[in-house]
């Protein structure tokens, strides 16, 4: 508390005014844990000087809570939460009250799922001879005209795989069953 002495020249006196000076509210807490998985159950504890209220936002678009000191929430979702706790004291001057506030991120994670998908690859090596032209039919209705070509098999199964081969003097089958 200060005391304000005014006098005015000519006056007869001297008049004093109370003047309260209250300190400013500064938002400040804790969260445990920070890191986890979901659902995660986060104990957040008010540790902001000289507040008289308190507003909390979890950052997953839940209600906030209204002057609560030391909420518990759960995070049902994985992702990266910002919280902010909002704090004002009692002064409330011209421009509004003394807002001060506090952010940490929650980070949630989900339980992991593994997958994969598999293919079968298959790389086919010509060893025709005088041959100008080869057709290659792979037993799955694909078909190729490279000499040495690789092909992707998208199941697994028995495969009937032709190899045509062509000149001017004619042609020639050879045939391979592959069980992938």
């Amino acid at each position: 508390m200060f005391f304000v002495e005014t006098w005015a020249p000519g006056s007869h006196g001297t008049a004093y005014i109370k003047v309260n000076v209250l300190p400013q509210s500064v938002a400040n807490f804790t969260a445990s844990p920070e890191i986890g998985c979901a659902p995660l159950n986060v104990s957040f504890t008010d540790c902001s000087t000289n507040a008289t209220y308190r507003e909390w936002d979890f950052g997953d678009g839940s209600p906030k809570m209204i002057n609560v000191l030391n909420p518990v929430h759960t995070y049902a979702q994985p992702g990266n939460y910002t919280v902010s706790l909002m704090v004002h004291g009692s002064t409330k001057g011209t421009f509004g009250w003394d807002n001060n506030t506090a952010t940490k991120v929650i980070s949630v994670y989900g339980v992991p799922v593994s997958g994969f998908s598999k293919s079968i690859t298959v790389t086919f090596t010509d060893q025709s001879q005088y041959a100008d032209t080869v057709l290659w039919d792979f037993g799955d209705g694909s078909t190729s005209t490279e000499r040495n070509p690789t092909h992707t098999y998208a199941a697994s199964g028995t495969y009937n795989i032709t190899q045509t081969t062509s000149n001017p003097a004619g042609s020639s089958v050879s045939s391979s069953v592959i069980t992938i």
